[in-house]
């Protein structure tokens, strides 16, 4: 195992990602999409990945109705079309 330590556990990927490049290509997949074959670690963006291929989003935004295959799309949507609707701090 790697012997780098990170100070703060945001940055605990980086000793994989970037000091051990050829470990990206040793990674088990477990979860493949049987229409393309594309391989994903874990079955949640597995399931994101098959929006792209069923049309079905089950992330839909509560201001506009807009859909999205992936959560993380949602909350950028969110945050960068309705951000006047955040409340403002006092």
């Amino acid at each position: 195992m790697c012997d780098v330590i990170f100070q703060r556990i945001r940055w605990s990927g980086i000793s994989t990602e970037n000091y051990h490049p050829q470990s990206r290509s040793t990674r088990h997949h477990v979860y493949h999409c049987h229409i393309c074959h594309k391989a994903y670690q874990n079955a949640q963006d597995l399931r994101g990945h098959m929006s792209t291929h069923t049309g079905v989003r089950e992330w839909k935004c509560g201001i506009c109705g807009k859909e999205f295959g992936f959560r993380q799309a949602l909350t950028r949507h969110q945050k960068n079309v309705h951000s006047q609707f955040r409340q403002q701090p006092h």
